[in-house]
């Protein structure tokens, strides 16, 4: 999973361009207000452990 800031320049389309050539299960989440991949803008490291959360959670899931 990538998260990435949505203010951090050239980030957000180089994320996804990686994402694709990885093929898989991949991700992209844009965290909301933030600048930079360390997130100390305020609520957004609360956002990306969240999102973290919630993809492990599925990841990690037991099959139907």
């Amino acid at each position: 999973m990538f998260l990435v800031g949505e203010g951090d320049p050239g980030f957000p389309t180089l994320s996804e361009e990686t994402r694709r050539e990885m093929g898989g299960r991949t991700g992209l989440e844009i965290v909301p207000g933030a600048m930079h991949y360390l997130f100390e803008e305020p609520r957004a490291l609360e956002f990306v452990a969240q999102r973290s959360r919630d993809g492990f959670a599925t990841l990690f899931a037991p099959p139907a």
